[in-house]
């Protein structure tokens, strides 16, 4: 496992080497945002946003190159995990508009930018902006991309996910449903988008009550993560959940049962002593109990979930 705080210890000795051999702030200024990225990645947000702060100062110019619109998307995304939302979207539109002054307009990278700006659009609840910069982003992708690509694939996730929280389920169908056929075509087998595309495509067709299709897609979802993970997943955990929660909602109670038990057995070697998310699937299982009749066993599940959520 990457160790991060040897890492910064590290940087942090190459900068004050740095810092007397160097007059050029451009070795200074990546030193120190390879510096915030690790306090970023370690949870140390204010500490980042220090360090970007000692950026800003060196520069002491007007941002007019491609590194710099990278900096303030690394600005926006420490003040997103921060919920500083409204300060993410700021840093993120920055970076367009360097970007859009330096790049080609169908660029990439300006693609990237117009899906940067939809994260804080949607976090602050503005869905209609966040479709726009989807959509925006979407044509570019297309554009520069001929066929089938991972980036327009994502795209069209996005333009999905936006129109589920807008509540435009049917819309949001339809661009899952592109998203999942390119990725099967771009990933053929078992891969890890595929496996996420079946879960939005079975969430989104739950919505719409079409429940026969859930099932499927959940399934689908659940046979491919067991084709990646041959060991115990709680990405497999919570497809089997999603199928057991499917079965529960057509009153194939007995289905459930079998599809919650083994999330449980899973989660329990994955997760020893209490954790909350064994504490739900001990839940889940005693729900389909008492739907089932079989009142002292639900009673037990219900009693060992309770205590462990007082343990936790």
């Amino acid at each position: 496992m990457f160790n991060y705080q040897s890492a910064l210890y590290y940087f942090n000795c190459g900068l004050l080497i740095g810092r007397q051999l160097f007059e050029d702030h451009t070795f200074l200024t990546r030193s120190l945002n390879n510096m915030a990225v690790l306090y970023d990645l370690l949870g140390r947000q204010d500490d980042a946003l220090s360090v970007y702060q000692q950026i800003f100062q060196l520069r002491q110019q007007q941002f007019s190159h491609p590194d710099d619109a990278n900096l303030l998307n690394n600005i926006a995304t420490t003040y997103s995990r921060l919920g500083r939302h409204e300060e993410a979207l700021s840093m993120h539109q920055n970076a367009l508009q360097i970007r859009q002054q330096l790049l080609p307009e169908n660029h990439p990278s300006i693609a990237k930018s117009l899906n940067n700006i939809a994260l804080p659009y949607s976090e602050l609840g503005r869905h209609e902006d966040a479709l726009l910069m989807h959509k925006m982003a979407i044509q570019i992708r297309q554009q520069s991309f001929s066929g089938d690509h991972p980036d327009v694939a994502t795209s069209f996730n996005n333009i999905a996910v936006t129109y589920s929280e807008l509540g435009h389920h049917v819309e949001a169908l339809n661009m899952h449903l592109q998203s999942l056929k390119m990725r099967q075509r771009l990933f053929p087998g078992a891969h890890p988008f595929t496996a996420i595309s079946f879960s939005f495509v079975a969430s989104t067709y739950a919505k719409l009550g079409h429940h026969e299709e859930a099932l499927f897609m959940h399934q689908q979802a659940l046979m491919t993560k067991q084709q990646l993970f041959l060991c115990d997943s709680a990405d497999v955990a919570d497809s089997l959940c999603n199928v057991g929660t499917t079965f529960h909602t057509l009153g194939r109670h007995e289905e459930a049962l079998s599809m919650y038990q083994q999330a449980l057995q899973m989660l329990q070697r994955l997760f020893p002593g209490n954790h909350p998310d064994v504490a739900i699937s001990l839940n889940n299982v005693g729900t389909t109990y008492c739907m089932l009749g079989r009142r002292k066993e639900a009673l037990s599940m219900y009693r060992q979930a309770l205590q462990m959520l007082n343990n936790i």
